[in-house]
């Protein structure tokens, strides 16, 4: 809902006419509220009380309409910015790989390979310096702000931006990025300049799931690098004790 009221306000302020009439009519009813509170302070009259705080409603709305969506549009800022610096890792080694000209022999359709599959690999990996990261440089400052306290953004952005969320997201993407890249592959149109770029979406859709499943059973595994040196001590030592 957050979200929709989001899309909307953003639509409709992008209307150059409707930032003209919003702007009028706020300074006006500004302007009208403050001209009445003054009134108010002079005339101490029990029913202008209560006209004055029906006629604050409006602001009273908007004001409370504010303080609700801040916290979702700080969430969807830091989620982007998290996709966005996991994404220019791969962008920047690419350029800079480009510039010194070792990768010409590399393709388009194996660029958008393995640059969405590296950006998905870095958001999934390194989440919690992503996250680091994000609370740096979010004009949010999420540790220096007292106004944003009480929003508990940091708590807010840990829980939206943990590594299952992260993987909710990349998933979602890559759903969305099939159906499209499925929809006009099947009509005989391609969602790029040629199938082949559209075919790299589905091979690194296919890494991930790979990748993902992989990395789940690791979690599952008993083996610890630690405990197998230890056994082969273990071992030679037996060994060396029986010889002698």
């Amino acid at each position: 809902m957050a979200i929709t009221v989001l899309i909307v306000s953003s639509s409709l302020f992008a209307n150059e006419t409707f930032q003209k009439n919003f702007l009028f009519s706020l300074v006006t009813y500004i302007a009208t509220l403050i001209l009445i509170y003054v009134l108010g302070s002079f005339l101490k009259n029990k029913h202008f009380d209560i006209f004055t705080t029906i006629f604050s409603y409006p602001l009273i709305i908007i004001y409370t309409t504010l303080v609700v969506l801040i916290p979702f549009w700080l969430l969807l800022m830091h989620i982007g910015l998290y996709f966005v610096i996991a994404f220019l890792i791969p962008e920047l080694l690419y350029k800079g790989l480009m510039y010194l000209n070792l990768i010409d022999f590399v393709t388009m359709p194996t660029t958008v390979y393995l640059k969405i599959t590296l950006t998905v690999f870095i958001s999934v990996l390194f989440n919690p310096i992503l996250r680091g990261i994000v609370y740096r440089i979010s004009p949010a400052r999420l540790n220096s702000s007292e106004k944003l306290k009480p929003y508990e953004l940091g708590k807010l952005t840990d829980y939206f931006l943990s590594t299952n969320n992260v993987k909710f997201f990349v998933y979602a993407f890559y759903v969305v990025a099939l159906l499209m890249t499925n929809y006009f592959n099947f009509q005989g149109d391609s969602i790029s300049s040629n199938i082949e770029t559209d075919k790299s979406i589905l091979q690194s859709f296919v890494t991930f799931i790979a990748f993902d499943r992989t990395f789940a059973l690791m979690k599952q595994l008993d083996f610890k690098p630690s405990g197998l040196l230890e056994k082969i001590y273990k071992s030679i030592l037996y060994k060396v004790n029986k010889d002698v």
